[in-house]
């Protein structure tokens, strides 16, 4: 494998990336974005202080779309929905005939705890599930362009068969460790159009984290690669380093060959990934006991 310890990327200022890629942003959408944050990105610290995490994530995204006007895009890893809904307004906006799929491992009906901003303006933690949340507190229009589908961000592939090579703009931000991020991307590509762009989350150092080294030691020997700097102020962004990565930015056709999920070496990774995630499941029933 290529060493990654020379590769130096120049980051861009996230706000300087979002002037240049589609200026015609004004402060009512920033303000409408903002109000998807506060119900979809809030968080609370080990300390009980609240924050937006990654805010900037929001406007970016939503640039992207207004600017490449993508025919279908795909999220590896939904959250509780801050990227999605960020780029299903954008679609709206822009009256960009396009749509999104966003896939979880989470069901759309399982509660799970969800700080967000209230209709009073407060601070709030109470247990929704995706489905209920959005449908009860985001616009009818953003999520009549949004399909959850349930399942392994790995196995994408088999998921969205049918729209083998329609695939132009992919997010991902699901599993951030250097062989789940690899799978992610290869079921990915497998399927993505020959000008797709890749947006990866958490380029950062992070120990654990392995979307910079798959990045900088395989992928930008294919794509060129632009460094976002998110210009974060929040603590714990800042603790974990997050940057953003974007593969292919002007959506040039690349004739791109990397390991087809029926190959052995994804099917290696594969069971890793399935070993790894029984693992984790036999520590967490044991600390239960």
């Amino acid at each position: 494998m290529n060493s990654v310890e020379n590769v130096d990327h120049v980051a861009l200022k996230v706000q300087e990336y979002i002037s240049q890629t589609f200026p015609e942003n004004g402060e009512s959408t920033w303000s409408e974005l903002e109000q998807i944050a506060k119900l979809t990105a809030l968080r609370r610290s080990h300390s009980g202080e609240f924050f937006i995490s990654n805010s900037w994530r929001g406007p970016m995204l939503y640039s992207m779309v207004r600017r490449l006007k993508p025919r279908l895009i795909l999220e590896l890893g939904t959250g509780r929905g801050y990227g999605a809904f960020s780029m299903a307004k954008a679609l709206v906006d822009g009256d960009i005939d396009g749509r999104l799929v966003t896939v979880d491992r989470t069901p759309v009906d399982r509660p799970i705890e969800w700080p967000y901003v209230n209709s009073a303006q407060k601070n709030v933690v109470a247990n929704f599930s995706l489905g209920d949340f959005w449908n009860k507190e985001l616009p009818d229009d953003l999520n009549q362009r949004i399909e959850f589908r349930q399942g392994d961000t790995a196995s994408v592939h088999k998921l969205l068969e049918d729209q083998r090579g329609n695939v132009d703009l992919i997010f991902i931000d699901s599993d951030h460790t250097y062989n789940g991020v690899k799978l992610d991307f290869l079921s990915a590509h497998s399927i993505s159009a020959q000008n797709a762009v890749f947006v990866f989350d958490d380029y950062s150092a992070t120990s654990g984290y392995g979307i910079r080294k798959l990045i900088d030691g395989e992928l930008s020997h294919t794509y060129p690669v632009q460094i976002i700097d998110m210009e974060l102020t929040a603590s714990h962004d800042i603790s974990v380093d997050h940057m953003m990565a974007i593969l292919n930015d002007d959506a040039t056709v690349i004739d791109s060959e990397f390991a087809h999920p029926t190959d052995i070496g994804f099917r290696y990774l594969a069971m890793r990934r399935r070993l790894r995630s029984a693992m984790i499941g036999v520590k967490r029933l044991a600390k239960r006991r």
